[in-house]
């Protein structure tokens, strides 16, 4: 009884164990310009640093984030070459574009279009009778 209780213990924490979990924290290592695009979707303003490359904080006065954007603008430049900014990420869920129909398949409004679709009534008939010969 002890070894199956183990056993199953065991596939137990297997289990939990191999479920890797994506986090939003991420951290970047970026070289000095005017303005860097941080990410591709918005990030969250409750946990947004940026430090030198020996993980001194900078001061938020040299620099501005567009947090919509992502895109960080220093005002001066700092002396090092290259800034380690950590941020938090909005998850995939909230930054997806839902769309109801794909902009690649609407046609555009031109006159020359007469006709997109045509409504028919069938010619065929239909021969089949239940039952029939009973």
């Amino acid at each position: 009884m002890k070894i199956a209780f183990g056993f199953i213990c065991f596939l137990v924490s297997c289990c939990v164990l191999a479920q890797e979990h994506d986090s939003n924290y991420r951290t970047k290592k970026v070289a000095v310009r005017d303005s860097i695009v941080i990410d591709s979707v918005s990030i969250n303003p409750s946990r947004f640093l940026v430090k030198t490359k020996n993980n001194v904080l900078i001061d938020s006065s040299k620099y501005s984030v567009d947090f919509a954007k992502s895109i960080l603008v220093f005002y001066e430049m700092v002396a090092s070459d290259s800034k380690i900014i950590d941020y938090l990420r909005y998850p995939d869920y909230i930054t997806k574009t839902y769309r109801q129909l794909d902009p690649n398949i609407i046609v555009e409004n031109t006159n020359s279009i007469q006709r997109l679709y045509k409504l028919n009534q069938s010619t065929l008939k239909n021969n089949f009778t239940p039952f029939e010969g009973l």
